[in-house]
This record gives C-alpha cells, sequence and structure tokens, in this order.
C-alpha cells in the first residue's frame, strides 16, 4: 500500500496485515492465533494488535515457566521442572509426542527438536516432584552456532503447542477430548 509519494507501509505492518489476512482467509480467530513475542515479536504483536485484535496470544520464550503442571503423569510444576520459559516450551512439545498427542512433524522440525542439547540438574524442593530434575536447554545462541542455522520450524511449533495447551487445555497424558474441553 502506498502511503504518500512512493513511501509505502513499514515490513512489521505488511508482515501484519499478511498475518492477518491469511488466518481471516482460514476463518482463523484473533483468539485461535499466536505468535512468538520475543525480541522483535513484541513490537510485531503490537502493531497486530493495533490492525487485527489484542486477543493473539503472545508466546515469549524468555523469562521463567509458568506455574502450570507438567502433565498428567508429571504433577510437578513446570517452574520446578524447567528451568526457564524456553525449556518449558520445548519439552511440552517433547511431552506430547512421548503421550502420542503430538503427530505428523516433518522431518526439518523432528530434526530440530533432537538437535538442541539439554542437561539435567537437581529441581527445587516441590511437594508433586516425583523425577527431582529439571531440565535445562542449550541456549538457542549457542545452538545456532553449533547447527549452522536457528530451529525456526521447532519454535514454531513450540508456540502453536503453547496455544493448544493455554487455550484449548491441552495437557500430555490427557486422551480423552471432554477432559480438555472441560465437559
Amino acid at each position: 500500500r502506498v502511503l504518500c509519494s512512493g513511501w509505502t507501509d513499514p515490513r512489521t505492518f505488511q508482515m501484519a496485515e499478511q498475518f492477518r489476512d491469511w488466518c481471516i482467509s482460514k476463518g482463523i480467530p484473533p483468539y485461535n492465533a499466536a505468535i512468538d513475542s520475543t525480541g522483535g515479536g513484541a513490537p510485531f504483536w503490537d502493531v497486530l494488535a493495533k490492525l487485527w485484535s489484542d486477543k493473539i496470544l503472545r508466546v515469549g520464550f524468555g523469562g521463567s515457566p509458568t506455574e502450570r503442571r507438567v502433565s498428567e503423569t508429571d504433577r510437578a510444576s513446570a517452574r520446578t521442572r524447567y528451568s526457564n520459559r524456553a525449556t518449558q516450551l520445548w519439552y511440552s512439545m517433547v511431552d506430547l509426542l512421548r503421550a502420542g498427542q503430538l503427530k505428523g512433524i516433518s522431518k526439518e522440525m523432528s530434526q530440530e527438536l533432537t538437535a538442541r542439547r539439554y542437561t539435567t540438574r537437581k529441581a527445587p524442593p516441590d511437594d508433586q516432584d516425583k523425577l527431582g530434575l529439571q531440565y535445562i536447554i542449550e541456549p538457542k545462541k549457542e545452538m545456532k552456532a553449533r547447527i549452522g542455522h536457528s530451529p525456526d520450524l521447532a519454535d514454531a511449533g513450540a508456540v502453536l503447542t503453547e496455544l493448544a495447551i493455554d487455550r484449548f487445555g491441552l495437557s500430555p497424558g490427557v486422551s480423552d477430548i471432554n477432559r480438555m474441553s472441560g465437559s
């Protein structure tokens, strides 16, 4: 869109309009959409909120894990089990894959998911923690340097997984759709 005398909307606005228009064309309401709001994603969300809706889920990879419990079989809080928010987001996908609830991922996403290294340490005290371990994923900067590219597909999968968990109650180990929806 030309604003005046050859000027066009800034790239962020163009991308936000494309995202909005694509979602609308697929019948996806804002509440069912999510974006990575880490770094440059924060102002991108601001533009989307202005152009479309503030109901889009912001998923940040920085900071602390949530207080949400890990799964139906691991009752510890995510804050106990994972060292940071990025670890929680990535391990949520792993837990769902192991439970057979996440299927059909591409070979490329699978390669990114398995390329990230992790370590463990003793978990902080938690009455529900039977494992006693806290997971720590390799920092993204180190992973990128080691494998030669950013794990964008796996990050996108983590954002969509978080949308399903946050907005629709998906939890590793819950096989009954009625339990997820609260019915």
